[in-house]
């Protein structure tokens, strides 16, 4: 079964796009994904620098817009209500890393004055703070220099003042086609309430007078936003053939968060 990973750690291509998945970055930060109460203000992460060469990051705290597709939005003055940027406290804001070394980032709430119930994030970007010369070897027998683009990392932390509580629905489920005609499926996941969506994403086929059988599944599934909208390849197992029968997709709290079914939604195949 092909998985995806979202909605935890990502990494960003400076000066460039968002990439779904930090592996392709020299620096492997854990946990990927923060949360912190009323019982637990403070923890601690771990940094390990994985390239071939000593590399010095830089830590600060951004604030990232969702977009009703998914995509991320570094906003630069962070004043939207459930922004938590000016309300982290975190040390080193700078490390050097030798090859393979590791690092621990301590990282605290703090709000000078009481804050509503609900959630509140930002998350903490580590990014290179300079790019990497590489020999240009095309260049007659001179040696010049390029400039090599970098990835930073960055890790949601959340806030969870109280007990907020969140509801979630399921709509628009669609049976579609992507890229090389592709099975897929499409979907809009709605929410209410003072939380953010963190879970799975679990997709279905049952043929008429069949068995159910997994046909998807995206790990670590997150929405900040009211109204997300997202499209998802399936992966078909041996054998089965998606015409006349039921598509049903689940959506379940992450695991740390119990697991449950949020909402559930399906569609009759022909």
């Amino acid at each position: 079964m092909n998985r995806s990973f979202l909605g935890t750690a990502f990494a960003v291509a400076l000066g460039s796009v968002l990439v779904t998945s930090p592996a392709f970055a020299n620096l492997q930060v854990f946990p990927t994904r923060v949360i912190l109460n009323d019982q637990k203000k403070a923890t601690h992460l771990s940094l390990r620098h994985m390239g071939d060469t000593p590399e010095k990051y830089r830590i600060t705290a951004v604030f990232y817009r969702m977009s009703p597709d998914g995509g991320m939005q570094l906003v630069k003055d962070a004043s939207e209500p459930e922004s938590a940027v000016k309300l982290l406290r975190f040390s080193p804001r700078e490390v050097m890393l030798a090859p393979r070394m590791e690092q621990v980032l301590r990282v605290m709430f703090h709000s000078p004055k009481p804050v509503e119930e609900g959630e509140y994030r930002a998350h903490l970007l580590f990014e290179p703070t300079k790019e990497a010369p590489t020999p240009d070897t095309n260049s007659g027998g001179k040696v010049k220099t390029q400039l090599t683009a970098k990835l930073a990392i960055a890790v949601p932390v959340i806030y969870r003042k109280g007990k907020p509580k969140i509801s979630v629905s399921l709509s628009d489920l669609k049976l579609t086609r992507v890229g090389d005609n592709k099975p897929a499926f499409s979907i809009t996941v709605n929410q209410e309430g003072r939380r953010f969506l963190f879970g799975d994403l679990q997709a279905h086929f049952t043929p008429q007078g069949g068995a159910s059988q997994l046909v998807g599944l995206v790990n670590g599934f997150s929405s900040y936003i009211p109204k997300r909208s997202a499209t998802y390849v399936l992966a078909i197992p041996e054998g089965l053939s998606l015409k006349r029968g039921t598509l049903r997709v689940d959506c379940k709290e992450a695991p740390d968060e119990g697991g449950q079914i949020l909402a559930t939604t399906e569609v009759s195949i022909p």
